[in-house]
């Protein structure tokens, strides 16, 4: 998680930061910061059908049902089947 954070504090726009950040935060059970971190991800790379879906499942753990929703559908209107 450190390397990520330090990549992201190196570069606020490298997506691959803000990915794994969000991914190594998910797995950890920082739901509420993998959130944040998985938002940036898209922002940067709303194309990234993988990231949506984390965002997602992310979203769902803290009770954003709405938005978890949300971030799934785009996912799957990405990458449909």
């Amino acid at each position: 998680r450190r390397a990520y954070a330090a990549a992201v504090a190196l570069d606020e726009r490298a997506f691959p930061a803000w990915w794994g950040l969000g991914c190594v935060q998910a797995r950890r059970g920082e739901h509420a910061l993998a959130v944040q971190a998985l938002e940036q991800a898209v922002a940067l790379r709303p194309q990234h059908a993988a990231a949506w879906h984390n965002l997602g499942k992310a979203r769902h753990e803290i009770g954003r049902i709405e938005d978890a929703l949300d971030a799934m559908r785009r996912a799957a209107a990405l990458e449909p089947g």
